[in-house]
């Protein structure tokens, strides 16, 4: 009877020491071989992975936006409406230069039909004087336009001014020319000349019509690319100008998306960037919806870009940061466009043992 205590203490001892070792190993298991995931978490926002971004091409004011964030445009529909009221007032200039010139071009064309039938040298020539005189009005218009464009560089003369100016001048340049070849006629005393001086004169008409006509064609092109047009179907998802802002040629008016697939871009910072790689990981926490509910996002990092420092709003500049663009493969629910979300990019899996240790 005596020994019945002992074979049960003995047995108890047994017992609890199987279990302690058998703790004991489960532990050194958990140390050395489960393994857990080292993060490196930011924040950032959802945006399109293939994004269509439309520019402007001419400088200008934006006077209206037609579509809203989210709205779906087809090829063709206006998006931005640019002021084209400069644009305008140059064309409407350069369609009245265009026909003074074909007019000019249209009596040269007439006297030279007339002078084919009957040379008269006697009534195409140039004096003297009259050579004289056109040599002053190149000086005088020369002059003017000095004048204007010294002014319009100050600000005291509007450009549509120079342009005049400039205008004058080119004109008593021509005239000077078509003075001395006359002039040279007279000095030569040949009539046969008259046709060749008509036909000169034409060439050089023909060459400034043709060069209104260019102008007058670019300046159209431009107040047609005042009116921004969607280039594909698809979402618009961001405008990058308000109503009344100035824009100039490269400017991003809007983004549009034409696809489902999104991306996720984090931002990190100089000290965490050194454990980020293409092709790692990552969980996405989106802000649209509770991850405990509906589960959480994946994603793969696809692409790593240094960007400069920033200048905030009250003059101070901040640190050098990373930009992390995530390819999103799976979601529970769709990722609005522009909402934010945290991402926890997988960088390592380590035991528990070398996360005490602080192992790298």
């Amino acid at each position: 009877m005596a020994r019945a205590p002992i074979m049960r203490r003995f047995v108890v001892f047994r017992i609890v020491t199987l279990s302690s070792l058998l703790f004991l190993g489960s532990v050194i298991a958990l140390l050395f071989f489960a393994r857990i995931e080292e993060h490196v978490t930011a924040y950032g926002h959802v945006e399109p992975l293939y994004p269509e971004e439309v520019r402007a091409l001419v400088p200008g004011v934006v006077l209206k936006r037609c579509f809203d964030y989210g709205e779906v445009a087809k090829v063709g529909n206006i998006v931005v409406r640019l002021d084209d009221k400069a644009l305008y007032d140059q064309l409407v200039r350069q369609k009245e230069n265009l026909e003074k010139a074909e007019a000019k071009l249209l009596s040269a064309r007439k006297k030279h039909e007339v002078l084919l039938k009957n040379p008269l040298p006697e009534k195409f020539l140039v004096t003297p004087e009259e050579l004289q005189k056109a040599e002053v009005n190149v000086a005088r218009t020369k002059k003017e336009l000095e004048v204007a464009d010294g002014l319009a560089k100050q600000g005291l003369l509007a450009t549509a001014e120079v342009d005049r100016a400039n205008s004058n001048y080119q004109a008593a340049l021509a005239d000077l020319k078509m003075a001395q070849s006359r002039h040279e006629i007279v000095k030569a005393g040949l009539g046969n000349s008259t046709i060749e001086a008509s036909e000169a004169e034409i060439a050089v008409l023909e060459k400034d019509v043709a060069s209104i006509q260019r102008e007058c064609e670019r300046l159209q092109l431009d107040v047609n690319r005042a009116t921004v047009r969607s280039p594909v179907n698809g979402q618009i998802v961001d405008f990058g100008v308000r109503e009344g802002e100035a824009v100039k040629p490269g400017d991003v008016l809007f983004v549009m998306t034409t696809g489902p697939e999104t991306r996720l871009r984090l931002r990190v910072d100089e000290e965490s960037i050194i454990k980020v790689g293409k092709e790692q990981f990552v969980w996405i926490y989106s802000s649209a919806f509770s991850y405990r509910k509906y589960g959480i996002g994946e994603g793969i990092v696809y692409e790593i870009a240094q960007c400069p420092p920033e200048r905030t709003s009250s003059g101070a500049v901040t640190k050098p940061y990373y930009e992390v663009k995530v390819k999103v493969t799976e979601s529970p629910l769709p990722l609005p466009l522009g909402s934010s979300a945290q991402g926890k990019i997988v960088v390592a899996h380590k035991t528990i043992l070398e996360l005490l240790l602080g192992s790298d």
